[in-house]
């Protein structure tokens, strides 16, 4: 057996290796979550101030936005199921009301790009 490759260091090297893929991984997914909760937060903001939506409206569209992000990364799937977003666009509009519903109309998709960085 070479002295160099005994089985002992190969266990080693390879707990090392999967100690320092871990870390990077983690390390992705702290800075993913980063961006979501901006994002999140940014469009958030933006609504209320569109809309003129309560603290409790605002709070909500957290939830439902954070669902949105949370089930997204759990499909593992770069692009969004389309009954995912479907779904997300429902619950904000089940938020609001007459009034805010008529501006969301002019607002949404403009709004809602704000999901991919395009606005």
């Amino acid at each position: 057996m070479n002295k160099y490759n005994s089985p002992v260091k190969t266990s080693a090297k390879i707990l090392l290796f999967v100690l320092f893929l871990s870390c990077i991984s983690g390390f992705t997914r702290a800075q993913t979550d980063e961006k979501e909760n901006e994002t999140i937060t940014n469009m958030s903001i933006t609504l209320q101030k569109k809309l003129l939506l309560t603290d409790q409206q605002t709070l909500e569209v957290k939830k439902i936005l954070k669902n949105y992000f949370t089930y997204l990364a759990e499909s593992m799937s770069p692009n969004p199921k389309p009954g995912l977003l479907k779904t997300a666009k429902e619950n904000i509009e089940a938020l609001l009301d007459k009034k805010q519903k008529m501006k969301y109309e002019i607002i949404k998709n403009e709004w809602w790009n704000m999901l991919n960085g395009t606005d």
